[in-house]
């Protein structure tokens, strides 16, 4: 019961009820089992008096409470303190249900008036490494008219987007084939399973933003400002991260507009890429900075062509800037090598000493999130706090005196539940106990000095 409390598949309400029921009733294992399905939120009264009552009969009061600053917390500690110390978060976790919906006619006509043509192989199957060939522009930019379309960019950045979903619905092999795309919009079952919702709304996201995209206008006209940064579709949360850790001048002086639609990226480490500009497919599948700026995404695209030239490919461009680490990320846009210190292998106490060196040692700091299992087992690491799980963010301060640590989420939103700067741009503060039980690593440049 406790790991299901912490791992929020019960809430205060549903916790309440079982404890009062006791382990030892005759229906205990059935209400256990029902009450943590995931589409199963029960809510009922739930007075403080109950809940400490409820807190109490588990341990997990008694444990809270006597939580030091010197001393190693567990994975379970860490969670006790995430789910004991602010009680008014108690969020729902079941599963979100979607309501019916088939492809957007639009997106289907494009799919069906291109499909051929953008098939290069001629076997009746969209692969990424095609949507990947075409958002690029071809090889020597035969594609980009294109991937410069307004009206056929979102539709391949939606592809690429959802390729999995989208080739899903028959599952007879790798790719996109226009029967897949026929059945989103005809089977009864996938109409009922409403994913299709999900690729709808990217697809009239993108068509609004390439409608008002400006391409090919010169680099010198954006504004590197590392505090806009927006993470777009691909994992690069490490990159950006790092990206906006980094001083504007810093990033300024490592970025160059060749002025013959090339730009080369002068990394810290002194490694070097040139890459084409990104058409406006890749600008909408890519992170971007204030106004739509490019520049992020011409760092992500420049550092994952380091990806693939050393021989570590995902699938294509865009596959291969998912998932880079910090000990890429760090090095190649600071020049110095990288220190990394795992949060569950130290106290409160050292953190707090270790946040007070890395902010002062004159790169960039970032943090990694506790990771969610993969499988559908119960598990305490659900943070459930506003914090994404398996996610990273940028340490842009920390004030030892009020012990609160100042964080930049590269997704331009999405904050610790309890900031208070009653702003939704991504950049917030949160006490030192909240980052420690939170985040499981912090990674920074090695000092200067």
């Amino acid at each position: 019961m406790v790991t299901a409390y912490l791992g929020h598949r019960l809430n205060h309400s549903e916790l309440i009820g079982l404890t009062q029921k006791g382990e030892s009733s005759p229906s205990f294992e059935e209400d256990f089992a029902e009450l943590t399905a995931r589409n199963i939120d029960q809510r009922g009264s739930c007075t403080p008096e109950y809940l400490d009552e409820a807190w109490e009969s588990l341990g997990i009061k008694e444990r809270f409470d006597g939580l030091e600053e010197t001393t190693v917390w567990s994975a379970e500690d860490r969670a006790i303190h995430r789910r004991l110390s602010q009680p008014q978060n108690d969020p729902s976790t079941g599963d979100e249900i979607l309501p019916p919906a088939s492809l957007d006619p639009e997106f289907t006509g494009v799919l069906r008036d291109n499909f051929d043509g953008w098939d290069r192989d001629g076997n009746t199957r969209l692969t990424v490494d095609e949507l990947d060939y075409l958002m690029t522009g071809g090889v020597m930019g035969e594609k980009l008219e294109i991937a410069n379309d307004p009206k056929l960019a979102p539709a391949l950045t939606v592809m690429m987007r959802y390729d999995r979903l989208l080739g899903s619905a028959r599952n007879d092999g790798d790719g996109i084939t226009l029967a897949d795309v026929e059945a989103w919009s005809s089977d009864a079952q996938l109409i009922a399973d409403g994913s299709a919702g999900l690729v709808n709304e990217a697809f009239t996201m993108y068509r609004a933003e390439a409608e008002t995209a400006e391409v090919g206008q010169p680099l010198s006209q954006e504004q590197i400002a590392p505090e806009f940064i927006q993470q777009g579709v691909a994992g690069s949360c490490v990159l950006l991260a790092t990206l906006a850790g980094t001083s504007a001048e810093d990033l300024r002086s490592m970025v160059q507009d060749n002025g013959n639609g090339t730009h080369t990226v002068n990394f810290a480490d002194g490694a070097s890429e040139t890459v084409s500009d990104p058409s406006l497919a890749e600008r909408l599948y890519h992170s971007s900075g204030a106004g739509a700026d490019r520049w992020p995404a011409i760092f992500e695209i420049a550092t994952a062509q380091r990806v693939m030239a050393d021989g570590r490919k995902g699938y294509g461009l865009r596959g291969a800037i998912d998932g880079i680490s910090p000990e890429l990320a760090i090095p190649a846009l600071s020049g110095r090598p990288m220190e990394k210190t795992n949060l569950d292998e130290i106290s409160l106490a050292d953190a707090r000493q270790i946040l007070t060196d890395a902010v002062t040692s004159g790169g960039p700091v970032i943090c990694g999130s506790r990771a969610r299992a993969l499988s559908d087992f119960i598990n305490v690491e659900e943070l459930q706090n506003g914090i994404a799980n398996g996610h990273c963010y940028s340490v842009l301060g920390f004030e030892r005196e009020t012990d609160m640590v100042k964080l930049q989420n590269p997704w331009h939103k999405g904050e610790w539940a309890f900031a208070q700067d009653g702003s939704d741009d991504g950049v917030f503060e949160m006490p030192l106990r909240d980052f420690y039980s939170s985040f499981r690593w912090l990674g920074q440049a090695q000092s200067a000095a």
